[in-house]
């Protein structure tokens, strides 16, 4: 989503990268997560909120498709991050990306997920 990048080709990267991954670690487990609900971010609250929706769900979408064929793991930060509506000091003054407190909060969702 970042950049613009079209969907065919974050689909195509992300699987690539997978790929390679696991040829080259194929014992690894790989964690990926799919893309927080945007909206709730203020750095896009000037956009219409549901083609932004529908770019992340499309997205999630994808996402999960691709790390289900790889037989990776799903972290699903759409579902866990909608703590955001309580708690604004997760996001950096920039209005976009985590805070030092976000990337912990993000950290313990690995975490968990990943035991």
């Amino acid at each position: 989503m970042a950049d613009d990048v079209p969907l065919d080709s974050y689909a195509h990267d992300l699987d690539l990268l997978l790929s390679r991954l696991q040829r080259g670690a194929p014992h690894a487990r790989i964690a990926v997560a799919n893309v927080p609900d945007l909206t709730l971010v203020p750095y896009f609250s000037a956009e219409d909120p549901l083609p932004l929706l529908a770019r992340v769900q499309a997205y999630n979408a994808t996402i999960a498709s691709i790390v289900k064929r790889h037989h990776a793991i799903l972290v699903d930060l759409y579902q866990q991050w909608h703590e955001l509506r309580d708690h604004p000091e997760y996001i950096s003054e920039d209005g976009l990306h985590p805070s030092t407190l976000g990337y912990t909060r993000i950290a313990a969702i690995f975490h968990q997920i990943l035991g």
